[in-house]
């Protein structure tokens, strides 16, 4: 992956371009890494069948457009037009690689003709990008939405809402990437994903213009990154007690850990206070304060300061019982979230557990939904049990709380 945010050639990518291929809003429930609720809403459609009379279309389409191309060029404006239509014709009958290949010869006329930063370009690429990802083509996707991105202006000022977006998916997008790909020699890519979300959120959140209204959410992505490096790098810790030490240090192959492995670890080591003091920071900046102090009390709570964590919960559950009926899996941030299209296995099971108060899954039994013949759900089980929850409380405070549930398993 190239340089993030600190490099001008990187791309942006519009928050449409990823959030409706997947569940979305405050119904969304991400179970660590690996586990994601609920699956009936992340599911793909299928795609439709490809009739011969369609076949047949596509290939008089073909032989259109090889007339057209040798009448008027290669790179006539009238191709563009042509091809777009077709591309999306090929699309809807389930042809997705003639689809792309029509999409791809149309974004190279539109260059060719309009220029390189053309926004003419911008619906084509939103269409290439979801067949991409509707195809599981993680690379590809990640090489258009970096070009993308350098199409809009590659995160720099001046601000504007549409580009401010573009950055909270580009860094949800880095964040995927980070939650489906092995660490292993990623440290500097993994700073930079820090470091350039960290210097996002501190201009968003000083400038009187856009902090009313984009500082929660890049406060948020930014907490995101924190957690997933607590995920990698800190060890599971009791709900009773602080999380501390090191489980995973990114170490060089011959043991000397370079620069940006040194800073990474000494991240980890201080991600607590980090995390702590970013949300205590920003609460000022926003003018609905609930979402950020549940963030933190959450953050408390994963982190195992118990009684800093209930002092929130406590006091806003008093105005608002019903969000705290249930138990909920921590993170629960709206950037970080995996599309099952982009993994290479994907498991649904049944899980049936308690909650406890403390927020720890006990009395689990997972069983597969589909019956396959390979197919294990011990992994899945260790999954659920290194989760923390916010716990469930009722009128006289914590309590525990059985939850049954189906879920999507991603490797």
């Amino acid at each position: 992956m190239s340089r993030l945010f600190l490099n001008p050639s990187l791309a942006l990518i519009v928050v449409f371009l990823i959030a409706p291929l997947t569940a979305s809003g405050a119904d969304t429930k991400v179970f660590g890494v690996e586990l994601r609720f609920p699956a009936s809403e992340s599911s793909p459609p299928e795609a439709p069948n490809t009739t011969s009379r369609d076949l047949v279309s596509l290939r008089e389409a073909q032989d259109r457009l090889a007339t057209l191309q040798a009448e008027k060029g290669p790179y006539h404006p009238d191709l563009s037009h042509m091809l777009l239509a077709e591309a999306e014709r090929a699309r809807s009958v389930g042809q997705s690689r003639q689809a792309l290949e029509w999409y791809d010869w149309a974004l190279h006329n539109i260059r060719v003709n309009n220029g390189l930063g053309d926004p003419a370009q911008l619906p084509v690429l939103e269409e290439i990008m979801a067949l991409q990802r509707q195809m599981g083509d993680r690379e590809a996707l990640s090489g258009r939405i970096e070009y993308f991105y350098r199409i809009m202006g590659s995160g720099r000022r001046p601000y504007s809402p549409t580009r401010l977006e573009a950055s909270l998916a580009y860094l949800r997008w880095h964040q995927e990437l980070l939650m489906v790909e092995s660490w292993q020699g990623e440290s500097r890519r993994v700073l930079q994903l820090y470091e350039g979300g960290k210097l996002l959120q501190e201009r968003v959140c000083t400038s009187e213009k856009w902090s009313r209204e984009f500082c929660e959410a890049f406060t948020l992505a930014h907490l995101g990154t924190l957690y997933l490096i607590e995920h990698h790098l800190i060890t599971d810790s009791v709900i009773d007690g602080p999380a501390e030490g090191i489980n995973q240090p990114f170490v060089s192959p011959d043991m000397q850990p370079n620069p940006s492995e040194q800073r990474l670890n000494q991240l980890a080591k201080t991600a607590y206070s980090a995390g702590a003091r970013l949300l205590k920071t920003n609460i000022k900046y926003v003018e609905n304060k609930t979402t950020l102090e549940l963030a933190l009390a959450d953050w408390y709570w994963f982190q195992g300061r118990r009684g800093q964590a209930l002092d929130i919960y406590d006091r806003l559950r008093k105005g608002q019982p019903p969000m705290f009926s249930d138990p909920v899996p921590l993170p629960a941030l709206p950037t970080l979230d995996r599309d099952p299209q982009l993994s290479e296995r994907i498991q649904t099971v049944s899980a049936v557990f308690t909650v406890t108060d403390g927020g720890r899954v006990t009395d689990l039994d997972v069983e597969l939904v589909d019956n396959e013949a390979d197919a294990s759900v011990i992994w899945v089980a260790r999954s659920l049990r290194r989760l923390r929850f916010r716990p469930a409380f009722n009128d006289q405070g914590r309590i525990d709380q059985k939850v049954q549930l189906t879920l999507q398993a991603m490797r």
